[in-house]
């Protein structure tokens, strides 16, 4: 750690930070109105309709206010589906293993990683189904992680990864890098063979572009944007996303499914 360069060690100090400080204190009129993440949530959830959980086991990495978890239990909810949710927050974990107790998610469960290391506490070759939904562009080496990716899943398991995207120009303080679509492809593409690709989201984009350039009207924009969405289904949220690109808006985000190599 004593060579990580200075600017790499403030960030991740400021994703330590603003995790504990949104994530551990979300409540449901918070959630409700998480627009963004709740978008990657269901884009993960669309892409894994054709994938049997039965008797599986699935990792969240970086898991937030666990929206993904408790929606996968809903869906599941016959099926004896394991998940595991990492995180760097142990408010996170502390919150969401209150809230798991009192559901009954009996099988969920909630660990904490080290912020400044990629390894996973999980046994190699014991994983089925891996979602790491915009958690690579805040890690220190995002090919570590990677490669953890690659030796806790199964030979025949799946990843799911997702990463933004069109954020040239822009300085978000958690993120430790930008990805362009050829970026992220290189960096998976060393682990694991990519089945599929999908740029969507527009929404967020505008929604991140008013976060940074923060004034009067952006921030009225921001939210009016965020309410109206929210008020929307996902299919529809989802149709929205691909008329507003086919005009040629930028998507904010990437999602690559890939097997093992």
């Amino acid at each position: 750690m004593i060579f990580m360069d200075n600017t790499v060690q403030k960030r991740i100090e400021e994703n330590i930070r603003y995790t504990s400080n949104w994530w551990g204190k979300q409540n449901p009129l918070r959630t409700f109105f998480s627009y963004t993440e709740k978008f990657h949530a269901h884009t993960f959830l669309k892409a894994f309709t054709k994938y049997s959980a039965n008797e599986k086991y699935l990792i969240d990495i970086g898991f937030g206010d666990a929206y993904l978890i408790e929606k996968i239990f809903t869906r599941d909810k016959n099926e004896k589906v394991t998940v595991i949710g990492t995180d760097i927050s142990i408010a996170n974990v502390t919150a969401f293993t209150k809230r798991a107790i009192g559901k009954g998610l009996s099988h969920a469960y909630a660990l904490s990683v080290d912020p400044f290391q990629s390894l996973l506490p999980i046994k190699s070759e014991s994983i089925d189904y891996v979602n790491c939904s915009h958690v690579l562009e805040h890690v220190v080496s995002d090919s570590e992680l990677v490669k953890e990716i690659h030796r806790i899943l199964k030979p025949d398991g799946t990843a799911f990864f997702m990463v933004p995207l069109n954020e040239k120009g822009w300085d978000v303080p958690t993120h430790v890098r930008k990805y362009t679509n050829n970026s992220i492809k290189n960096v998976i593409e060393k682990k694991f063979v990519i089945s599929f690709t999908e740029e969507n989201d527009a929404f967020s984009r505008m929604i991140l572009y008013c976060a940074v350039h923060k004034n009067f009207f952006t921030l009225i924009f921001k939210r009016s944007l965020i309410f109206l969405l929210c008020l929307l289904p996902f299919p529809v949220q989802s149709a929205l996303d691909r008329l507003f690109r086919s005009f040629g808006f930028k998507a904010s985000q990437i999602l690559l499914i890939a097997g093992k190599k």
